[in-house]
C-alpha cells in the first residue's frame, strides 16, 4: 500500500510539475504576441519584448528588489491578468536576467534601476570581465563605434575607460534601454543610435572613428548558428574594405569554438587573435585589424580574468606566441618524469584551443607534454606564470595506492582515456571536493593509460588588469 502511495503521490507531483511548465510556455506566447501556438520556436520566449519602454516608477523597482530571489515562472503566473500598476511581465524579465547575470554582470547589477530589454539579449551580453579587457586593450581619449551594441556591455566598459563611444542598435527596444542605461550609469559620452550600422555608416564620412567594435550575429534568419563570417550579421568579409576605410582600427568579437587557422583564412589584415577566458572557461575571440600594424603573422595572446572583490577585473594569467609558431613538436614525457615532486601542468581553455605545445615548451624550458594526444605537460620547474593550472604529483595510483583513497574527497579529471571522469570517479569511489586531485591521463610515444594523484597549488592572486597591460592596440 505504501508503495501504491509513493507511486501516486510521484505521478501527481509531475503532473502538476508538466502543467505548470506548460501555463508558463503558453503565457509566454501570449505575451510574445505570438498566434501560430505550439509550431513556434521555443526561442520565441526569450525573444519577447515591447515596442516602447515601459514606464517604470519606484514600485517596479520596489518589486523587482523584493523578489529577486523568487521562482519567475511562479511570479509571471501569478502576476498574468492583475494589475499591479506597472508591466509585470517587464518586471518579472528583470527579476529572470538578474538571477541569470548575477555573477556575469554583477557590477552592474548594484544599479537598481539597470534594465533588461529581454532575456536573449542577457544570455547575449559580453561578460563584464571581457568587456574590461576590450576597454583596456582600446586605450583612451579614442572614439569607439560600436557597431552592434545589443545590451551596451562593451560600449558602457569603452565610455567607462575615457572613451567617446557611439552605441548603432537596430532594435528600437533595445536601443531605448540603452539611452535609459546609459543614464542610470551617469555616461555622459555614450551616444545611442538607432540604425542599421552599415547603412550609418555610409552616411558618415571616412575615417571618423578610431576604433570599430563589431560583434557579429552568428545566427541566421532562420535562428540557426552560423560559423562563416560572411553568413553573419553585419557581413564584415564582403563590407570589409567599407568598414577599414571607416576607422583604423577594427575590434571584431567571435565565437570561441571558431578555428583560429579559418579565421586568419577568412579574414584578411588580422593584426592579433585575443582569446579570453573567466575563472578557466573559454568565452570568446577578440579579432584586432589595425592597419599601423603588419598582418600575415598575427600575435596570439591568450588570457585568463577573473572578479575581485570590489568587482574590478583581474588577470590570472597571460600568455603571447605567434600565428607562425603553432604546431610543431615538442619532447614527449615518460614515466620516470611522473615521480613525486614533479609538477604537473593543465592548460586553461585558450591554450587548450591552440595547437601550440612546441610554443608552450619553448617559452616554458624543461616542459614536456604527457603524449601526443595528451595535451597536459610535467616540468621538475614550477613555472607560476604557466597559463592554467599547476599541480604537484604525488604518485602514479597502483592498485594498492587506490584502495587507500575509497572515500576520500578527490576532484577527477581526464584527458585521453578510456573512462570519462564520472566512471573513474565510481571506479575509485571517491567523493568531488578538496585540492586533490586525479587525473586519468595517457602518457608516453606509445601511450599508455596512468591515474596520477596531485596536489593543486595556488599560482598566486590574480593582478589588476590596468597594472599588467597597457593599451595593447
Amino acid at each position: 500500500m505504501c508503495r501504491v502511495d509513493s507511486l501516486t503521490n510521484a505521478v501527481t507531483c509531475l503532473y502538476n510539475n508538466l502543467r505548470l511548465e506548460i501555463q508558463y510556455f503558453v503565457l509566454s506566447l501570449q505575451s510574445a504576441g505570438i498566434k501560430e501556438g505550439l509550431f513556434c520556436s521555443l526561442n520565441a520566449i526569450h525573444m519577447q519584448r515591447y515596442e516602447k519602454f515601459p514606464s517604470a516608477g519606484k514600485n517596479f523597482y520596489d518589486y523587482i528588489k523584493n523578489n529577486s530571489k523568487a521562482d519567475p515562472k511562479q511570479l509571471y503566473l501569478s502576476a498574468n491578468g492583475k494589475d499591479l500598476g506597472f508591466p509585470a511581465e517587464f518586471a518579472v524579465i528583470q527579476i529572470e536576467c538578474r538571477q541569470k547575470t548575477a555573477r556575469k554582470l554583477s557590477a552592474f547589477l548594484t544599479f537598481d534601476e539597470f534594465l533588461f530589454p529581454s532575456t536573449l539579449a542577457a544570455e547575449q551580453s559580453t561578460h563584464q570581465c571581457v568587456a574590461s579587457y576590450h576597454a583596456l586593450i582600446a586605450g583612451k581619449g579614442k572614439t569607439i563605434a560600436d557597431m552592434t551594441a545589443g545590451l551596451g556591455i562593451d560600449a558602457f566598459s569603452f565610455a567607462r575607460g575615457g572613451n567617446l563611444v557611439t552605441a548603432v542598435e537596430l532594435d528600437h527596444m533595445r536601443a531605448e534601454i540603452l539611452r535609459h542605461n546609459s543614464e542610470v550609469l551617469e555616461l555622459h559620452n555614450v551616444d545611442v543610435v538607432e540604425a542599421d550600422c552599415l547603412k550609418w555608416m555610409r552616411s558618415k564620412k571616412s575615417g571618423v572613428f578610431d576604433i570599430l567594435f563589431i560583434d557579429p550575429a552568428r545566427r541566421g534568419s532562420d535562428s540557426r548558428r552560423t560559423y562563416l563570417f560572411r553568413d553573419c550579421l553585419p557581413d564584415i568579409v564582403s563590407n570589409m574594405a567599407e568598414l577599414r576605410s571607416f576607422a583604423p582600427v577594427m575590434m571584431v568579437k567571435a565565437s570561441p569554438i571558431l578555428d583560429i587557422s579559418g579565421i586568419v583564412r577568412e579574414i584578411e589584415g588580422v593584426s592579433s587573435i585575443h582569446i579570453a577566458c573567466v575563472r578557466g572557461e573559454c568565452k570568446e575571440s577578440l579579432i584586432i585589424l589595425d592597419g599601423s600594424r603588419p598582418a600575415g603573422n598575427p600575435e596570439i595572446v591568450t588570457v585568463d580574468l577573473e572578479a575581485d572583490d570590489n568587482a574590478g577585473v583581474l588577470i590570472r594569467s597571460i600568455w603571447k606566441t605567434a600565428f607562425a609558431d603553432l604546431g610543431g613538436d615538442c619532447a614527449f614525457a615518460d614515466l620516470q618524469d611522473l615521480r613525486e615532486g614533479m609538477f604537473l601542468y593543465d592548460p586553461n581553455a585558450a591554450v587548450h584551443k591552440l595547437n601550440c605545445q612546441s610554443a608552450l615548451c619553448k617559452d616554458f624550458p624543461g616542459l614536456k607534454r604527457l603524449s601526443a594526444n595528451t595535451d597536459l605537460y610535467c616540468s621538475h620547474v614550477r613555472y607560476d606564470s604557466f597559463p592554467g593550472r599547476i599541480f604537484s604529483i604525488s604518485c602514479i595510483l597502483d592498485k594498492k595506492s587506490a584502495r587507500s583513497i575509497q572515500g576520500s574527497r578527490c576532484e577527477v579529471a581526464v584527458r585521453n582515456f578510456p573512462l570519462t571522469a564520472e566512471q573513474l570517479r565510481k571506479k575509485l569511489h571517491v567523493c568531488s571536493g578538496d585540492d586533490c586531485y586525479i587525473y586519468g591521463c595517457s602518457v608516453g610515444v606509445r601511450p599508455k593509460p596512468v591515474m596520477l594523484r596531485c596536489q593543486r597549488l595556488q599560482s598566486g592572486v590574480g593582478k589588476p588588469l590596468t597594472n599588467l597591460v597597457r593599451n595593447l592596440l
